[in-house]
């Protein structure tokens, strides 16, 4: 695969990046769609690669920021829980003869 293709794959995954962090600035809850490239790219060609390391570089930054939000989430999913009380403390069924 040329050069000249493999920069369109990588300007198509700047793309997909530039979307993805916009979508979290607005909604840390996005739902991100992720970047699939093409079937059949071939070897990287040496003249992109260092472009491609820096996106590289940038889509692990965005993924960090996704777990930390993860995280995040799950605390407070914790703290609600322990808010409510633990659910083993109430009957979850009441078998009564009526």
């Amino acid at each position: 695969m040329s050069a000249e293709r493999w920069g369109q794959v990588l300007d198509d995954f700047e793309a997909c990046l530039v979307e993805q962090e916009r979508l979290l600035d607005e909604d840390p809850y996005a739902e991100l769609v992720a970047f699939t490239p093409p079937a059949g790219l071939g070897p990287m060609p040496l003249e992109v690669s260092e472009r491609a390391g820096q996106l590289l570089v940038r889509a692990g930054q965005l993924g960090d920021r996704v777990a930390s939000q993860l995280a995040a989430s799950g605390r407070q999913l914790a703290l609600a829980n322990r808010m409510a009380g633990d659910a083993g403390d109430r009957p979850a069924y009441l078998d009564q003869m009526v």
